[in-house]
């Protein structure tokens, strides 16, 4: 019996027509694996997820995408782990807070934030939103993200009563925009730069 025959038998390798021995035969690396749990109230969060799904797939990361209002998912195990909220009355949306409580500990050295707010969208008011949406909600669970995303929201106005839409209307007349057309949606994402931020992430684990 050879040499390749006794390590054969002791790994159990099978090998077919007298092919030379490789590395990989014995053990493989595991593909790099990513979380992404979110909160959306009309759906505007959970599309920026599956964008950034289909950015970190595309690098070969598997990708777990997660709806914080259906399920709760476990982070560990996971090589990153994203955690996004839409904004709902200047606060993140609470399952996505009950992630980031209950999970904390476990988040450490592998977790970014994302958000979708209007604010990421006005130059005056990003610098405020950064701060109060990302870098405070970070101090409060205290992690430390080795990323932060923050990107703008779309109106949706079907989504919206009428209370709500005069709300969102006089926000927007607040921040210069008028005559704003309501039969549909008036989407502020900026979808390369929520591209690049997912590629860096990739980046950051590969």
């Amino acid at each position: 019996m050879g040499l390749y025959d006794s390590v054969k038998r002791c790994i159990g390798i099978h090998r077919t027509n007298n092919e030379p021995i490789h590395a990989l035969q014995i053990g493989e690396a595991s593909p790099m694996s990513a979380l992404i749990a979110y909160s959306s109230n009309t759906g505007v969060t959970a599309e920026i997820a599956d964008r950034i799904s289909t950015v970190l797939e595309s690098e070969g990361i598997n990708v777990t995408l997660v709806d914080l209002k259906k399920n709760q998912p476990n982070p560990e195990g996971y090589n990153l782990v994203l955690v996004g909220s839409g904004i709902k009355m200047g606060q993140w949306i609470k399952e996505s807070k009950q992630f980031l409580k209950a999970n904390h500990q476990r988040l450490h050295g592998k977790t970014a934030l994302f958000v979708s707010c209007a604010d990421a969208s006005v130059s005056k008011k990003k610098a405020d939103a950064q701060t109060k949406y990302l870098d405070a909600v970070a101090e409060m669970y205290g992690i430390e993200p080795v990323s932060t995303g923050l990107f703008a929201g779309c109106f949706k106005w079907n989504k919206y009563n009428f209370f709500v839409k005069q709300l969102v209307k006089g926000i927007l007349k607040e921040d210069g925009v008028i005559g704003v057309n309501t039969s549909e949606p008036l989407d502020y994402r900026d979808w390369t730069q929520i591209e690049s931020w997912a590629m860096e992430l990739a980046e950051k684990v590969s």
